[in-house]
């Protein structure tokens, strides 16, 4: 699905600590959490992504220097169509697509709108990340808050990880064009 936020937030979720306090939730319970968010409507979107903050602790200012500088230049926009068939799936793929892989939400919270999330993901290698998202959902768009922390052993001599915050804003701003998809 060409979700309203998935493409710009899985990019970034790849390059991206847990806690315990939060009790995993079940593909069941993130379904109906997010079950009581409305459906976006049809139409055409206008996704805008932003890199507020990125840190890379213990890393050599230069090389975090060209790391910001790849990351920062995610900063664009993108409108895509979301087809009748996608919209009628509602939020549900984009929870599934974003919890792929060894991946399993700490906290899935939806309501009235809004959604605060935490995201705890396996990537291999030793690394771990956290992602959080709080924002909001509604029928013609969406504004996201997402923050990433990445533990990665490799990087400054085995003391090494990510700090990312970015800003991800969909807007609907019309009909799909004819023939569009």
């Amino acid at each position: 699905m060409r979700s309203i936020i998935v493409l710009p937030l899985v990019a970034i979720a790849a390059l991206t600590a847990c806690d315990s306090a939060d009790k995993p939730k079940s593909s069941e319970e993130v379904k109906k959490e997010v079950a009581k968010v409305e459906r976006p409507e049809p139409g055409l979107y206008r996704t805008t992504s932003k890199i507020v903050s990125f840190e890379v602790p213990g890393m050599p200012p230069a090389e975090a220097q060209r790391m910001k500088a790849m990351f920062s230049s995610t900063n664009q926009s993108r409108d895509y169509c979301l087809t009748q068939e996608e919209a009628d799936k509602g939020w549900e793929a984009v929870t599934t697509k974003l919890a792929e892989g060894n991946c399993k939400y700490d906290r899935f919270e939806a309501s009235s709108g809004a959604l605060d999330a935490k995201l705890t993901c396996e990537t291999g290698q030793g690394m771990k990340s956290n992602i959080e998202m709080k924002g909001t959902m509604t029928t013609t768009g969406s504004n996201m808050t997402m923050t990433m922390a990445q533990a990665a052993p490799q990087l400054a001599g085995g003391n090494g990880g990510i700090k990312m915050v970015a800003e991800v804003a969909s807007q609907r701003v019309g009909d799909c064009p004819p023939g569009a998809k």
